[in-house]
């Protein structure tokens, strides 16, 4: 129906996130549908509860490329397979399809192979040859600074956004603009306006003497980027406030706790999304793994507080001047998921009313400001 309310709104495009759930055999909530770019950030430790395999879910993740073949009657299946399918009743409104990928991703050959051979392939990366390639990273309080390299020519970009993985993210973008015929000037213009992403990075400034950052990650993986930022950037303590999803990849569980432990100098352990599953059991899972994973001379105890309301209440009471505690999992998200009932939360405000309980004041701060962290 939205897809529908735009195109009668006069839309162009549609930039659609497509989860590997619903690329999957077994949902198919994408099944029809016909993409022009398809384009793969990376694939993490994620949702093998639903895939099975980390194999079974990068075949899933795949079928995005795959489906830029079809409408042509017949359906890619990844491994050189071909069958065919009934017609879709909407003709493709583009025959050139562009496969997007992330060159620093071990597995983006995987994905470009999964793409019918007519479509373009194009990459983007960091440390590896790519396309479209950034030189010269430099991160300060003020954002990311780089260099890109591109076929339609070369330009210094100066974003405010923070954290080395928005380099790649403004790469996955400007990659796509590009091949749709976007400037190089005007897409990376466009780049530099963006002030910063609910949820992601995002300082909660009240005047208090540590810094607070509200931040969507979930996944080891990125547990291992964001921490792997942060961690140099504290003076003090780095404390977590974290969980993991009930009902969803139990493996992960322990790692999470890995990861903390590494990094952190205390983890409180709450809920992110229960749902059906005992909330005790599965902070226990990430407990075991923070325990399993002291790093000697650094230990990183953990805190088992459920209330995710109390918990962070919890780390702006221990946290002191020139710590930065990192509130992970929920980010931009609106609820907190107990049973099967949706109870609603804001990340942000509730950070922020922790804070004006402590006597911290209000300060407006525009998202993804990070300044005084030496980002």
């Amino acid at each position: 129906a939205m897809l529908r309310e735009m195109v009668a709104a006069g839309c162009d495009y549609a930039v659609l996130e497509s989860t590997s759930h619903a690329l999957s055999a077994r949902w198919n909530r994408l099944g029809g549908a016909q993409f022009d770019v398809a384009v793969l950030t990376n694939v993490t430790h994620e949702h093998l509860d639903f895939h099975g395999s980390v194999e079974q879910y990068r075949r899933d993740k795949a079928r995005l490329f795959e489906m830029l073949g079809e409408g042509d009657g017949r359906w890619r299946m990844g491994d050189g397979i071909s069958i065919p399918h009934p017609p879709s009743p909407i003709p493709a409104r583009k025959s050139r399809k562009v496969a997007i990928v992330n060159a620093d991703d071990p597995n983006h050959q995987m994905f470009l192979d999964a793409a019918p051979a007519s479509a373009t392939r194009l990459t983007y990366g960091i440390a590896r040859p790519a396309d479209v390639r950034a030189h010269d990273v430099q991160a300060s309080q003020h954002g990311l600074r780089f260099r890109v390299e591109t076929p339609w020519g070369e330009r210094a970009l100066n974003l405010k956004l923070t954290g080395d993985f928005n380099v790649s993210n403004a790469l996955a973008a400007l990659t796509v603009g590009l091949a749709e015929g976007v400037p190089l000037e005007a897409a990376a213009t466009a780049l530099e306006a963006i002030p910063g992403v609910r949820g992601r990075m995002e300082r909660i400034e009240q005047g208090q003497p540590f810094t607070v950052l509200v931040d969507y990650a979930h996944t080891p993986g990125a547990f291992e980027k964001l921490m792997g930022i942060v961690r140099p950037l504290t003076s003090g303590q780095l404390i977590a406030v974290f969980g993991s999803a009930g009902e969803r990849d139990r493996e992960k569980r322990a790692i999470q706790g890995a990861v903390a432990a590494r990094f952190c100098d205390l983890a409180v352990l709450t809920d992110e999304d229960p749902r059906l599953e005992d909330r005790d059991a599965i902070i226990a899972k990430i407990a075991a793994g923070v325990a399993a994973n002291q790093v000697a001379g650094k230990p990183c105890p953990a805190l088992s507080i459920p209330d995710r309301a109390a918990a962070i209440r919890a780390a702006f009471e221990r946290a002191g001047p020139g710590d930065i505690v990192l509130l992970l999992g929920k980010g931009h998200e609106a609820c907190i998921i107990y049973g099967t009932e949706k109870v609603p939360w804001d990340e942000a405000s509730a950070a922020r009313e922790a804070l004006r309980a402590m006597g911290y004041g209000s300060s407006p701060q525009r998202h993804g400001d990070t300044e005084g962290l030496g980002l």
